[in-house]
């Protein structure tokens, strides 16, 4: 049963082309881009029009194949979202309705069997108008069709993007608190990390293609390239990861309620068979696979997260899920990948200990080890301080009808 990925908003939408670029992914889930801006959705490379919802002042929202809908999807809400929730709360029933037509085909339409979904993953900007303002909406609108977990990547704004970093942070923190009592978790990602760069708009795309990696191998490995672990040697070190693996370690029970988490992700990957494998003088039984430095990768998974955290401070991790990627060379024998070290790192970054190990295969020459880090909100210093900038910002322009 395919899974819905939907971006929403010029940001979310590039994440998820970026993510479709894995062609296999069509086979996992199916995608649907939420926006405002035409002009915006045109610039996908990846998703057509037949998976679009455009917004419209007029219309509220329409399908992409409607004819006439560049007339009708004429605009961005800049970086307000309150006037995205003007046209999008009197237009929720059709929300609902169009959700559920692209998720479960047209009336008619017998080319596929009629589903729900099982799972929802939701990316966004959290600092513009059109994610941030849409986003709660489209996520009780799931709950409320399916009752399906929802976990969103969200992206939280940099201080360098524009000169309105305080009123980008009120909206973010808006959004987040928005979708807190809905979604069941969070993977943030910090634009902060970018926001010194000079060509901004170049790494934004870059930052987007790694992010994308990190989400195809860990949903890719699980569904599409998954292990019989019965079959390794050292298998049952391992669990056979699912969708609610990745949903239960980014978030926590509390009183009986589920209570959103907030994860940062990473992944490092390095090549194990060069063009050496080509050379006469390489032994049958290596085949070419050169040996794993599983901390060396580990470290790259740690700098790279999509939220800058101190490196003290990564050990208040509450929960972590680790998901290998190997060559099948690398299962035929425990020695060749030294899983005792993965795990022993991996204790670090769990105070409940709750630590999950995932194994997939490859069929490309590399090994990658993706990594989910799950927190409490107060645990993280990027939340608290963009709690603190939204505050100030809320009393400085008299908000006072928006709980903080």
């Amino acid at each position: 049963m395919a899974r819905t990925f939907i971006g929403i908003g010029q940001c979310g939408s590039a994440i998820l082309d970026a993510i479709f670029a894995e062609k296999n992914m069509f086979q996992i889930a199916d995608p649907i881009v939420i926006n405002s801006d035409v002009n915006d959705l045109k610039k996908l490379k990846n998703i057509g029009n037949q998976y679009w919802i455009g917004i419209s002042r007029s219309e509220g929202f329409i399908k992409g194949t409607t004819k006439g809908f560049g007339e009708f999807v004429t605009g961005g809400f800049g970086n307000y979202p309150e006037n995205a929730e003007e046209i999008i709360a009197p237009n929720y029933g059709k929300l609902k309705a169009v959700l559920k037509e692209r998720i479960e085909g047209e009336p008619g339409d017998t080319s596929k069997e009629k589903h729900a979904t099982p799972f929802a993953l939701l990316a966004l900007g959290t600092g513009g108008g059109t994610g941030s303002g849409t986003a709660s909406y489209v996520a009780r609108a799931l709950k409320e069709l399916y009752d399906i977990p929802v976990l969103v990547i969200a992206v939280l704004p940099g201080s360098g993007e524009g000169k309105e970093g305080d009123h980008l942070a009120w909206n973010a923190w808006r959004c987040i608190q928005g979708l807190s009592g809905i979604v069941d978790g969070f993977i943030l990602v910090d634009n902060e990390k970018l926001s010194h760069k000079q060509n901004i708009e170049y790494y934004f795309s870059k930052y987007n293609t790694y992010i994308a990696r990190c989400i195809n191998d860990l949903i890719a490995g699980i569904v599409i390239e998954k292990i019989d672990l019965s079959t390794v040697p050292f298998g049952g070190e391992f669990k056979d990861i699912d969708f609610n693996d990745i949903v239960t370690t980014s978030s926590f029970q509390s009183s009986g309620e589920n209570r959103p988490g907030f994860a940062a992700i990473g992944r490092a990957s390095t090549q194990v068979r060069g063009l050496a494998y080509y050379m006469p003088v390489i032994s049958k039984f290596s085949r070419g696979y050169s040996t794993i430095d599983v901390t060396e990768l580990l470290d790259q998974v740690m700098v790279s997260l999509s939220l800058e955290i101190e490196g003290p401070d990564l050990e208040n991790a509450m929960k972590n899920l680790v998901n290998v990627r190997v060559p099948d060379y690398y299962l035929e024998d425990e020695d060749r990948l030294d899983t005792k070290t993965i795990k022993k790192c991996m204790e670090l970054y769990s105070r409940t200990g709750w630590r999950i190990f995932g194994l997939s295969r490859t069929k490309r020459d590399l090994v990658s080890i993706t990594v989910l880090l799950t927190f409490l909100p107060d645990e993280l210093q990027r939340l608290l301080e963009l709690e603190d900038t939204a505050r100030q910002y809320a009393q400085k322009k008299g908000i006072n009808n928006y709980p903080l």
